[in-house]
């Protein structure tokens, strides 16, 4: 029961993780990260970054007319204790305004992948101390061209 009780738990955890993202609550994106916990967009970077620095530029790339939509389900979940690992397959799906530029010169971006993702349980309640995303496969619609010559 303990275990079945871990996997709803961290569920609940990660559909925050993404409700926090696409409603731009940086804070409570944060909280759900242990102190010292890692970010690594693998298709981005060779190197894991401090949560803290990945959300700061998130949010200056999702500002608050940028539309994004997260989904992630059917995880393979694993509990030892007080730790878990995860693989989340997800999609996402960003939005941008076409009357301005955006790092991506991109109006759409439709991306699939998997989110592998570490946790513990402190003080009774569970954090990311790690997430990678692993990107499979991305869609994008760039801007008019009139916009980027802007």
């Amino acid at each position: 029961m303990a275990t079945l009780a871990a996997i709803e738990a961290l569920k609940v955890l990660k559909a925050r993780y993404f409700r926090f993202v696409d409603t731009k609550d940086w804070h409570a994106l944060r909280s759900l990260f242990l102190p010292g916990a890692t970010l690594h967009f693998a298709h981005r970077t060779d190197e894991p970054e401090a949560a803290e620095m990945a959300i700061s530029r998130i949010s200056k790339i999702l500002l608050p007319d940028v539309v994004s939509v997260h989904n992630g389900g059917i995880p393979e979940i694993d509990v030892d204790g007080d730790r878990a690992t995860a693989i989340w397959p997800m999609s996402d799906l960003l939005v941008f305004p076409v009357d301005r530029p955006n790092p991506f010169g991109l109006a759409r971006l439709h991306g699939y992948g998997h989110y592998h993702e570490c946790y513990e349980r402190r003080d009774g309640a569970w954090r990311i101390a790690s997430l990678r995303l692993d990107r499979l496969h991305v869609d994008t619609v760039p801007l008019p061209d009139a916009v980027l010559a802007g």
